[in-house]
């Protein structure tokens, strides 16, 4: 039996820049997934990079989306 995988799939991660938006959107990076970290302030910017980060720092690819 193969393991899932999200490899190139993009993937949205509503409210991705703490708690468990951020698990997922690592988790997701991690299965393959090319990652889109939602925010949706400005103060909440911080969190979306440093999620971001993680997930670069894994060897994830993603960014963070405004909406």
């Amino acid at each position: 039996m193969t393991e899932p995988t999200l490899r190139n799939q993009n993937v949205l991660i509503a409210g991705g820049g703490k708690n468990l938006g951020g698990l997922i959107a690592r988790q997701s990076a991690e299965a393959g997934a090319k990652v889109a970290i939602h925010y949706n302030s400005e103060s909440s910017l911080s969190e979306a990079e440093a999620t971001l980060a993680a997930v670069e720092e894994q060897g994830g690819q993603g960014r963070p989306a405004h909406g």
